[in-house]
């Protein structure tokens, strides 16, 4: 078995690796922690639109999505979801619903993205 190393400049082009990840707060622009991404912008009540530094090759890319509620139980906001229509490239929109299904902010999003660049 031969072993190949994967120097770290070149790691970057492994599509099981994460091409960006970020934590921020909802309801605002605020990032509190990221990796290759540009900004973030509060498109209305319960979504996000996250841009990401490097494009992906193309609109078919893993999306993960989750969120931090500080609301217990069934009533939190804790739905959290690509939008269907909202991934591109080098952009993706996130949503978050409450157990009623309504659009509601999280306390903090969290998002990373795997994929081709």
């Amino acid at each position: 078995n031969l072993i190949n190393p994967i120097t770290p400049g070149r790691m970057q082009y492994h599509p099981g690796v994460a091409k960006f990840w970020l934590k921020s707060a909802a309801n605002s622009t605020t990032i509190n922690a990221s990796h290759k991404v540009t900004s973030i912008a509060d498109t209305a009540t319960g979504q996000m639109t996250v841009t990401i530094a490097t494009d992906f090759s193309g609109v078919d890319w893993c999306c993960l999505v989750n969120v931090e509620s500080d609301v217990a139980g069934a009533s939190g906001a804790s739905d959290a979801s690509v939008d269907n229509t909202g991934q591109a490239a080098g952009t993706v929109l996130v949503k978050c619903r409450n157990a009623s299904g309504s659009l509601d902010d999280p306390t903090s999003w969290y998002v990373a993205g795997f994929g081709d660049q």
